[in-house]
């Protein structure tokens, strides 16, 4: 009989309202605290291309190229861009045109302005827009093909690197 009486006893405290027995070995609980530190990054890659085709000396502007430039990353780009003088890929170094005859615009509304209402290309870095984190750009180019005077005679190909440098903000 008296271990019937403890088992209702039990049964009695187990079903008062509010109440509840757990037993010691589930009645803690462990938690993980997990922390990171997120870092900012601006991953900004050009597309497209200035591949100007064939022109004629003096006879106006190149059609308009697009570069893109994509940032994929969480803080935006400050942007500069450079370029260097035209010359031939052989021999190396022999200039045939000046870096200011390729033009750029970083908007449409001043790509509208054609050649000469876009800015000139030079040999120093020139901050232009920033790219927001997760968005794309566009800059607008176009060259003229003006000939140095000692190259008055010139026909072949040219080459001109443009750099484009980036830094967070």
């Amino acid at each position: 009989m008296k271990n019937l009486c403890i088992v209702i006893a039990i049964a009695a405290i187990m079903s008062i309202p509010g109440s509840m027995i757990i037993p010691q070995a589930f009645a803690q609980a462990n938690v993980a605290t997990g922390t990171v530190i997120v870092l900012g990054a601006c991953e900004v890659v050009t597309s497209g291309g200035m591949a100007y085709g064939s022109l004629s000396p003096l006879t106006g502007a190149s059609a308009e190229q697009t570069v893109n430039l994509s940032n994929s990353g969480n803080l935006a780009s400050l942007t500069g861009v450079l370029g260097t003088d035209w010359d031939q890929a052989t021999p190396i170094g022999t200039v045939e045109m000046l870096v200011g005859t390729t033009h750029y615009s970083e908007t449409s509304v001043d790509s509208q302005a054609g050649y000469d209402g876009k800015l000139v290309l030079t040999t120093s870095s020139v901050s232009i827009s920033n790219v927001d984190a997760q968005s794309n750009y566009n800059t607008f180019w176009q060259l003229e093909v003006l000939l140095e005077s000692g190259a008055s005679g010139f026909a072949g190909t040219l080459e001109q690197t443009v750099t484009f440098s980036f830094s967070c903000v």
